[in-house]
């Protein structure tokens, strides 16, 4: 992993923790031996796999901050989630960036496709169910437009979606949870002639927040549960009326953090528990986590945005064919 590898540069130490080993470990967060004899010699070039709070080394001497200690740390998507405060049994993230980073902590398991099981780690069970484009359809949109996404979403803001709103799948780059369809691609169904950028925005937010219902289904399933609360961060999270929209479309209050830069701050709260700071990952979370609005979903348009997701669905799955036959032709 990155982060091992910089901790190397830093140290000259090696290490990893079970969490990036995903797929090659039990559920002790042990190596598989018998998966890893089908390689001869493979066992002995993995790093050994430490708790993301164990300190691999010191800084070395030459090195700017020589002397602080390095901890072992946790991918993007684990760090944001304790960035997000998720920690407990049924906690629910929603990191919002580049792409979207839906996931439930949940130590029930009911095998459903299209869904991430990591390894338990300290008695977290995360199930996740990472998209594609999430923030980058917007981004995408400003280029096309010659604009900035905040100024595109500012214009939008005082409009709502409509029925004769655009819909959009934004799988500009293929889709990943919880289809896994690298062939699928972006498209806005229904423009019309009245169709401008104020509306493609919208369309756009609400595309986002339909790919993301579509995951959060799939969570639920894995995980046997429905939270009754998502807390949601990241740079995407940063527009009211983007988050508004995502808690109408799933249905669901989003309790957005204070700080938007989630996965940094999960890594401070590692570092904290690692240096003696915190006794303990869960006391990290709940005493550095501070939220600051919580996005109530509108009752009156449930029905509305269920009707508009079966659509999001069957535009899928009716260019699904056309994807696949035209990636083959190529």
């Amino acid at each position: 992993m990155p982060k091992d590898y910089v901790a190397l540069k830093l140290t000259g130490e090696v290490a990893s923790d079970a969490v990036a080993a995903v797929g090659l470990v039990d559920g002790l967060g042990r190596y598989v031996s018998a998966l890893l004899d089908l390689l001869p010699g493979a066992e002995r070039r993995l790093p050994p796999l430490y708790p993301f709070h164990h300190s691999v080394g010191r800084i070395a001497q030459g090195l700017p901050f020589a002397g602080v200690p390095v901890m072992v740390g946790a991918m993007d998507a684990w760090a944001g989630m304790f960035g997000c405060g998720v920690v407990a049994d049924g906690d629910a993230m929603y990191q919002s960036g580049t792409s979207e980073i839906p996931g439930i902590v949940s130590r029930t398991v009911v095998p459903t496709p299209g869904v991430i099981l990591f390894p338990p780690y300290q008695g977290i069970r995360m199930h996740a169910a990472p998209t594609q484009s999430g923030g980058a359809s917007m981004l995408w949109l400003g280029n096309l437009l010659g604009r900035s996404p905040a100024d595109l979403i500012q214009q939008a803001s005082d409009s709502g979606v409509e029925a004769t709103t655009p819909m959009f799948l934004p799988h500009l780059a293929g889709e990943r949870a919880p289809i896994w369809d690298s062939a699928s691609r972006g498209v806005f169904a229904r423009l019309t002639a009245d169709t401008g950028p104020e509306q493609l925005t919208l369309s756009v937010m609400e595309g986002v927040a339909h790919s993301v219902r579509w995951a959060f289904e799939a969570l639920e399933q894995s995980a046997g549960l429905s939270p009754q609360r998502i807390n949601i961060s990241g740079g995407g999270a940063r527009s009211d009326a983007w988050c508004q929209i995502r808690a109408d479309v799933l249905g669901k209050p989003l309790t957005r953090t204070s700080i938007p830069a989630a996965a940094a701050l999960g890594a401070a709260i590692i570092a904290g528990v690692g240096s003696g700071a915190f006794p303990s990952l869960t006391d990290a979370v709940r005493d550095l986590v501070r939220f600051e609005r919580t996005f109530e979903p509108d009752e009156s348009r449930r029905d509305f945005y269920a009707e508009r997701h079966g659509q999001y669905r069957d535009l899928y799955q009716a260019l699904r064919a056309f994807n696949q036959s035209f990636g083959q032709t190529l």
